[in-house]
């Protein structure tokens, strides 16, 4: 199969971009792996006269045999650039011939030998026939090629005598003067063109994380001194234990669909309680306690490589319930369920090569709080919430890691006077009970996964 005029300058493109950086002017070594799909042998020796042209040819046998010799079964950025390394090769170039519908698919991969990164993805429709011939050619001039190029360079220069193949080496390049991405284009979503391989907690299209949590909680009321019959408060003595799952899933980000588009997500958290009770005089209640939520994320990465900050902005629904079951007993103390609009963002920020810290902070916008404001309990008020999150975390693998962090949420109230057990706790008719403020306070460890 011939390569049309437009597919060969897309690639052409796309190797100048990889093979120019340097300021060597002599040609470069170029790996072709065998291309995948039906037949798709006309079209690997078509790129491979077109690469031949201008640099020097690495046969795909001898990229398979230097796999073989090193160990390496995986084609991951590390062990690309290892398998380079050791061929002294400059760039990796893999291509798939697909059917999509009555034509056929061509999408060839350019990949930097230095770090193994995907440096551009052409992809070009041709017609149902394999064959171009001149007739095909003029209908082969509405090919639309979609050229995404990714720069996912470290900001440290690799050093001249740094190998590749070392486990402390970085094998990233300084990003290039004359790169075509600029760094706000990054920064506007994910980094193009990623793979699944390649995908990281920065560029991932979905994360799981699942754990264990522990949380105690703290209310307490403010009220006059004069009170004959002090209103009930809440103190856990020791945090109890909870099972935590959560997830953030960013659909247009799948496959190799980039632009700002797929910085947009869904998350989900649901934290319960396994067992806990209340003790109300030598009696111990039933309780549950649990939180759940979900909403809508935007992601936005700063800089350039694995090592840049990354701000995520998010508002959505989230339940905090905390009931006893008094099973006949009188319980002066509300259930309550806490209904809120949560609106705020967070900042990931990687120091080292496996570490990263990260904050969150919500303002609650709380819209119900369960029994708490019914008439016959504390009536109406002004009711406020705040959550808080700070945590780290440690990279397992390149797509497992695991999360530990201390969360706080506090609501806050200030009672209207409506309520009979705001009143009623002395012998004159004036408000006993003015506010209170009810905390859940305690920490998780999770792992998580990212696809």
């Amino acid at each position: 199969m011939k390569i049309t005029s437009l597919c060969r300058a897309h690639l052409v493109g796309a190797l100048v971009l990889l093979l120019f950086s340097s300021t060597a002017w002599a040609k470069k070594r170029v790996v072709v792996l065998g291309f995948s799909g039906p037949s798709p042998d006309k079209a690997e020796s078509a790129v491979q006269q077109l690469i031949e042209s201008s640099h020097e040819l690495v046969p795909g046998a001898d990229y398979l045999g230097a796999k073989k010799r090193l160990g390496i079964k995986s084609s991951s950025d590390r062990d690309v650039a290892r398998t380079c390394a050791e061929l002294k090769a400059d760039a990796v170039v893999e291509g798939s011939l697909k059917k999509k519908g009555k034509r056929w698919a061509l999408t060839v991969v350019v990949r930097e030998g230095l770090s193994g990164r995907t440096i551009d993805t052409i992809t070009v429709t041709l017609p149902p026939s394999k064959a171009v011939d001149k007739a095909a050619a003029r209908q082969l001039s509405k090919i639309h090629a979609a050229i995404e190029t990714v720069v996912a360079i470290a900001e440290e220069p690799a050093s001249p005598s740094s190998d590749p193949t070392s486990e402390e080496s970085d094998p990233t390049p300084e990003p290039d003067e004359d790169s075509t991405e600029s760094e706000d284009s990054e920064s506007a979503g994910t980094e193009a063109g990623l793979s699944a391989t390649t995908r990281t907690r920065r560029t991932a299209a979905a994360e799981l994380r699942a754990g264990v949590s522990l949380v105690g909680r703290n209310m307490n009321f403010n009220y006059q001194s004069s009170v004959t019959t002090k209103p009930w408060g809440y103190r856990n003595d020791l945090p109890v234990a909870g099972v935590v799952v959560a997830a953030e899933v960013y659909p247009m980000a799948f496959g190799k669909r980039t632009g700002w588009m797929s910085a947009f997500g869904l998350e989900f958290t649901a934290d319960k309680v396994v067992a806990i009770k209340s003790k109300l005089g030598d009696k111990e209640l039933d309780t549950s306690l649990s939180r759940f939520g979900g909403g809508l994320l935007y992601r936005w990465n700063f800089g350039k490589g694995e090592n840049g900050p990354t701000v995520k902005l998010g508002t959505g629904w989230e339940r905090i319930s905390f009931a006893i079951d008094g099973n006949g007993e009188e319980v002066d103390l509300p259930n309550v369920t806490y209904d809120s609009l949560a609106v705020g963002g967070g900042l990931r920020w990687p120091f080292g090569k496996k570490f990263a810290a990260s904050t969150d902070v919500r303002y609650l916008l709380v819209m119900s709080t369960g029994d708490m404001e019914k008439k016959e309990n504390y009536g109406g008020a002004g009711v406020s919430g705040l959550n808080a999150d700070v945590g780290l975390e440690y990279a397992l693998t390149p797509k497992l890691g695991l999360r530990c962090g201390f969360r706080i949420t506090r609501f806050a109230y200030d009672f209207d006077g409506t309520g009979t057990k705001s009143t009623n706790r002395d012998t004159d008719p004036e408000q006993d009970v003015g506010g209170a403020v009810d905390r859940y306070m305690g920490g998780y460890l999770v792992a998580g996964y990212v696809f």
